[in-house]
Parts: C-alpha cells; sequence; structure tokens
C-alpha cells in the first residue's frame, strides 16, 4: 500500500549511489506477483538457519582482517619500490594497516547502531545493495494491526522478512566499520603524500577524517560493497542476474548468483590467475 512505497522511498533516499537508485527505482516500478511472494518467503526460509548468518559473520570478519594483513603486504611492496625509484608518493602506507586495525577494534558501537537501523528497515535489505537480490523486494505486504497493551504493530511480510533483515544488519555492521577504516586509511596517505610528519600530520588526518573529500567517500563505499560481496556486478553478470530474476522458477534452483559471484571474483583476485584482471593489473601499476 502506500505506507510500504514510502517506506521504500525513504530506503532509496538513502542510498548515495547512482546506479544503485537507479537499480532500485527499477524494483519499485515492477508489480508484485503470487510468485514473487512465494519466492520471498522460501529464501527467507533458507536464511532462517544459524549457521548461515554465522557464515556470513565469520566471512565477513576473515575478509577485513585479510584485508588489514594485504594493506601492510602493499605497503611494504611499496616503500621498497619508493626506495629504488620505481614510484613515489601515490603508494600504501603502513600507517593505513594500522588505521584500519584501529577502526575494526574501535568501532563497533557506531557498527551496532547502523546494524540496529539495517534490521529495522524492513524495505532496504535487498532493494539495491543486500546479498538478497529479488525481482520484486518486499513481496509480501505488512499491515498494521493494533495490539492492545503493545500499541500499533506491523504484522505480515516483516516478520517473513526477519532473517532477511538480519543479514542486512549483519552487513551493515561491518559497512560501518569498513567506511571508518577506509576514510581514516586515505586521510593518513593524504597526509603523508603532503609530506607532513608528527602533530602536523596528526592535525591533517583528524580534519580529513571529520570532514572527508568527496572522492574519499566514493572509495570507501566501493571498499564497503567489495569486502561484504555485495558489489555490483558487470554487464555480463548483471545479464544473468537479471535472467535469474525474471525467469519463473529459476530462484529455486539459483536462490543466490551476486554474493557467490563476487566471492569467486574475490578468491580469484588471489590467485595468480588474478594477475590478469583489469583491476588488478590497474593496482599493481
Amino acid at each position: 500500500g502506500r505506507e510500504a512505497i514510502s517506506d521504500e522511498i525513504n530506503s532509496i533516499i538513502k542510498l548515495n549511489d547512482p546506479d544503485q537508485i537507479s537499480r532500485a527505482i527499477g524494483k519499485m516500478n515492477k508489480p508484485v506477483t503470487t510468485l514473487d511472494m512465494i519466492v520471498e518467503a522460501w529464501l527467507n526460509g533458507l536464511l532462517s538457519g544459524p549457521v548461515t548468518h554465522a557464515a556470513n559473520i565469520a566471512s565477513n570478519t576473515l575478509t577485513n582482517v585479510t584485508n588489514i594483513m594485504e594493506t601492510s603486504l602493499a605497503a611494504g611492496i611499496g616503500a621498497a619500490r619508493e626506495k629504488a625509484g620505481l614510484c613515489g608518493a601515490e603508494r600504501i602506507y603502513l600507517g593505513e594497516a594500522k588505521e584500519r586495525l584501529f577502526n575494526l577494534v574501535n568501532n563497533s558501537q557506531e557498527a551496532m547502531t547502523a546494524a540496529r537501523q539495517a534490521f529495522a528497515d524492513d524495505a532496504a535489505p535487498s532493494i539495491a545493495t543486500g546479498k538478497l537480490d529479488v525481482r520484486r523486494p518486499g513481496a509480501i505486504p505488512s499491515v498494521k494491526v493494533n495490539i492492545p497493551g503493545l500499541g500499533e504493530r506491523e504484522i505480515g511480510g516483516r516478520q517473513i522478512r526477519t532473517f532477511t533483515r538480519l543479514l542486512s544488519a549483519e552487513d551493515a555492521f561491518f559497512q560501518a566499520i569498513i567506511k571508518r577504516q577506509e576514510i581514516s586509511a586515505l586521510a593518513y596517505r593524504k597526509a603523508m603524500q603532503e609530506g607532513l610528519t608528527g602533530e602536523r600530520a596528526a592535525s591533517r588526518i583528524a580534519e580529513l577524517v571529520a570532514d572527508p573529500t568527496e572522492a574519499m567517500h566514493t572509495e570507501a563505499a566501493k571498499q564497503q560493497a567489495y569486502l561484504t560481496f555485495t558489489k555490483p556486478l558487470g554487464a555480463t553478470g548483471r545479464g544473468w542476474q537479471n535472467a535469474i530474476n525474471n525467469t519463473p522458477g529459476a530462484k529455486f534452483f539459483v536462490p543466490f548468483f551476486r554474493t557467490p559471484t563476487n566471492i569467486l571474483k574475490h578468491a580469484g583476485e588471489r590467485t595468480v590467475l588474478g594477475s590478469f584482471g583489469k583491476e588488478v593489473r590497474a593496482n599493481l601499476s
């Protein structure tokens, strides 16, 4: 109804990526079918097991820790290349790894707030950024019921989507941490590139963390999606994803596509074959 549409619009307003906004609006315009509701209920059933959520949390944690280790390694390589005259100040610094580690340990309160907000937001989980990609998010409607002693409550689809919202909350927790990690790391890199040291460097880092540039926000958003495996797929991947979502019954055979694809790509980038990828080659250049 009108309230459900309003909730979806409010969720779209929170997005800051034009592609995500476009996809979200496109999904909102699709009419809800009985099959959409059946698929939504079935997918939430698949996500109802505690092992699924434990695996998601463990995966996000391991990926984050691995990213800190990779940053340290890249900093060592960058320092050696700079000393050999093969690169300039445009490189990764060891302090970036320290900033990421500090924010991983010390930003749990902010991350918990983000997780609670994501869990409460029934419209957001699969509109554009979540792991559950469906043809029409929020297919099963909810109705507001006045329960004596409890007041007005939404009953229906909101309860069925509990496990979708829980998955979204888990990712929101880590994405909040990743945002702080990336902003702080980029602020440190900027201060080093400007040749600052000591108190001047600390002051510049604090200034950039408090008021990040647009480029820093953009890079942080990319890392949020990349490290939680919610990154939008390329043209070919989106083609397959749309085909699965729009082919009646296909979701029962391929319930998840984007997340497994992103996991495989992430793993592949860390093998010998990864050196042939365009993004990896750009990072090494």
